[in-house]
């Protein structure tokens, strides 16, 4: 099970565990939600539990794309205008810099001296400081950025979900502006998988598990959810893309500010905007619940702030929903999601000191907070899906006693075959001699590892007094006379633990061969 090889179990349990408290206030009185894993449930509750978290997932994502300008209106006028097209979301951003003038600036030193001046009726002592004499270079820095959608490559007619231009002074004690440009950079976020799962008629999200696929191994490894994480690994690239391409930017184009005098200097706070920290409300929770009977279903109203609704599919072999949360419950999560996403962009817009900063404007810190919201989002929910994996394997481990692994299913297999075939597979270690002599070495087909075991293979006597002649050159041939054997073997493989193996020839003490 690759896809938990990296997975930190108590990390993750101690996240949701620090979420448990906001979903026992969202739900009502004397609920107690907990991990999937404190709760009995069938096999089928794990596909209901995946679906439940992806569904979440999508309404929080397109949550968060609200707040960036994707509201329902633009998204239903840019599908229809799109048809069978792709739509892609696009981030653009510059940075140009123009020189304004050069100042000379007289900036006081620590040292001082007296100068006295002597008269015919008095001498006065004048104390004067130094100061030293710099140039001051002063450029505008504009920045401007957008965020836009777009069908196909109709990259033109894209259409602005969110942008901002502004300009600042800069000030530097050299006269060099290559640091304080960023070249037109672009970056790209296809929204193709992520629209699929939305129907767009009543707005809900509709994400299942396909059951009846052959591909469909457990609820973790599944292309649809192998989908689903694509999705969310190319958000956080996306994102990432982003802090790096404006917010690292932006951090070095205010760490170049570097005034004479101490009073034009203001700090910069960057290292706030880039904080990968997150007070959100996370709604991606693997959360059932002991209960005898299902929660009530009554619907709740979607708050303003949330565009999506969840559409849920039990699925055939599901017998006990009673321990999922239900439609309403989810709702309830989502929607305290999109409070505490505003209430988050609330504080940031209030909190904003202009002071602190220096080309970034409060439009800036909003947008960091809303993608600093989606790749803990993106997080969250591939953690969650490792998650239900890793409680499937641990429950395995535990009903069987041990780790199946390779070596396991060869002994097994080994076990019966010297029981069902006759004759038995025997080791491929065979003696290398010639007639009436003792053998000179062996040779054996062995696996690449500490254990050096042989295969077990079938063989039988084939083309018996032949001679098989081998071409060295073409004036010279050289005859191998003796009994020929043909030998089957059947390599049995152990999901994607597999071994390599090797032909292996060994020499006798004082042989050769």
């Amino acid at each position: 099970m690759s896809s938990v090889v990296n997975f930190n179990h108590l990390s993750f349990q101690r996240k949701v565990n620090d979420a448990l408290t906001a979903v026992e206030r969202t739900l009502e009185l004397e609920r107690s939600p907990r991990l999937a894993e404190e709760v009995d449930h069938t096999y089928g509750a794990k596909y209901e539990l995946v679906d439940i978290t992806t569904n979440a997932a999508i309404i929080a994502f397109m949550t968060c794309l609200e707040k960036l300008g994707l509201n329902g209106l633009i998204l239903g006028a840019i599908v229809e205008g799109a048809g069978n097209k792709p739509l892609t979301l696009r981030f653009d951003v510059s940075t140009t810099p123009t020189f304004m003038k050069e100042v000379k600036v007289k900036v006081p030193m620590d040292r001082s001296y007296e100068q006295t001046e002597e008269t015919a009726t008095s001498m006065a002592t004048k104390v004067l400081k130094a100061v030293r004499h710099v140039t001051e270079f002063h450029y505008d820095v504009e920045l401007e950025w957008s965020l836009s959608i777009y069908s196909g490559t109709s990259v033109d007619e894209r259409t602005v979900l969110m942008s901002n231009k502004s300009s600042s002074v800069i000030v530097k004690q050299a006269k060099e502006s290559s640091r304080l440009r960023i070249s037109p950079r672009s970056y790209e976020l296809p929204l193709t998988w992520l629209l699929k799962q939305v129907n767009l008629d009543d707005m809900a999200s509709q994400f299942k598990v396909d059951t009846s696929r052959e591909s469909t191994k457990t609820p973790r490894r599944n292309d649809d959810v192998d989908e689903a994480i694509v999705f969310s690994g190319r958000l956080s690239s996306w994102i990432g893309q982003i802090h790096t391409g404006l917010y690292g930017s932006l951090a070095q184009i205010e760490g170049q500010h570097d005034p004479a005098l101490e009073k034009d200097r203001r700090g910069s706070n960057m290292s706030d905007v880039r904080s990968l920290e997150d007070p959100v409300f996370n709604p991606i929770l693997p959360l059932m619940e002991d209960r005898s009977e299902p929660s009530s279903n009554s619907e709740d109203k979607v708050v303003p702030d949330c565009m999506i609704k969840i559409e849920l599919q039990s699925h055939e072999d599901s017998t006990d929903r009673n321990v999922l949360l239900s439609s309403s419950d989810l709702t309830k999560l989502t929607n305290e999601h999109a409070r505490s996403l505003q209430g988050v962009l609330e504080t940031c817009a209030g909190a904003f000191d202009a002071s602190e900063y220096i080309v970034t404007t409060t439009v800036e810190i909003e947008l960091g907070a809303v993608l600093r919201n989606l790749r803990s989002l993106s997080i969250q929910y591939e953690e969650t899906m490792n998650y239900v994996e890793s409680m499937m394997e641990r429950q395995l481990v535990a009903a069987i006693g041990k780790r199946l692994t390779q070596d396991d299913l060869q002994t097994y297999v080994r076990y019966h075959d010297a029981r069902l075939l006759s004759p038995a597979p025997k080791p491929f270690s065979l003696s290398i001699r010639r007639p009436e002599h003792y053998p000179t070495g062996l040779v054996s087909i062995e696996t690449v590892d500490d254990k050096n075991d042989c295969i077990h293979s079938h063989s039988r006597q084939v083309n018996v007094g032949s001679t098989l002649n081998v071409a060295l050159n073409s004036a010279t041939q050289v005859q191998l006379s003796g009994n020929q054997y043909l030998h089957g073997w059947m390599n049995h493989r152990f999901g994607e633990d597999k071994k390599n193996h090797r032909l292996v020839a060994r020499a006798r003490q004082f042989s050769a061969f």
